[in-house]
């Protein structure tokens, strides 16, 4: 008869020896990412790196070095003219940026896109709802949980078409409008650049000739013109 072969249960050793090698593994990623960024980095040569006064290479940073994503927790200026970007174009131009370079998002973010996942899914339930409540009345039906479950074997019931749409436009609604007042108020100056440099020709002009017309009536001229 043959033996059978018995199953070898890890022993308390084995698991162990496993958890040393997760750990050391670990550590030697940690170890890699920062013999990188102190040996394995070279200087890119941009068109103004002669003329750069530290020429030192910034190492990769480790996890724990990171620095949080601050769009929103910075001033107007700063977001205007992407001074809160400095820190990571200040690295980019002396070397490549890598994914530890960027800014880290925490959980509690709303940039996080677990937040921005539930948030949306959230908006999606609500449209649903919506859809439903107004089917249920148009009907006459009453609002239950069983008349809401009886409309999915219900061949007239359809969700709008529309429900993705208002589902997003909701999970960014404030970026939207953020988007569309910014590019309104921008339009409106282009368009009124012309006009402006237009009166402040004509105002030059009439002063020069001895004529005492205030600079806001041409202003006015020449918008109403």
């Amino acid at each position: 008869m043959k033996a059978k072969k018995q199953s070898r249960t890890p022993d308390s050793q084995d698991v162990t020896l496993q958890q040393h090698t997760i750990e050391t593994s670990s550590c030697n990623s940690d170890t890699d990412i920062e013999k990188q960024g102190l040996e394995g980095l070279q200087l890119q040569k941009r068109l103004l790196t002669p003329f750069l006064i530290d020429k030192k290479v910034p190492p990769i940073p480790l996890e724990s070095e990171r620095a949080k994503y601050q769009y929103r927790e910075t001033n107007f200026l700063s977001q205007l003219f992407f001074l809160w970007c400095l820190p990571i174009l200040n690295v980019g131009y002396r070397r490549t940026i890598e994914p530890e370079d960027l800014y880290r998002i925490d959980s509690e973010s709303q940039f996080d896109s677990n937040n921005q996942a539930n948030t949306f899914y959230k908006h999606f339930e609500n449209q649903k709802r919506k859809n439903e409540l107004s089917y249920l009345k148009k009907h006459h039906i009453e609002d239950t949980p069983e008349s809401r479950a009886s409309l999915k074997n219900d061949p007239n019931f359809k969700y709008s078409e529309w429900l993705v749409f208002f589902a997003v436009y909701h999970t960014l609604a404030k970026e939207v409008w953020d988007v569309i007042i910014s590019k309104s108020i921008g339009d409106i100056a282009a368009d009124l650049n012309p006009l402006l440099i237009k009166a402040f020709i004509t105002y030059i002009h009439e002063k020069a000739t001895g004529k005492t017309t205030s600079i806001s009536m041409v202003l006015l001229s020449s918008v109403v013109k």
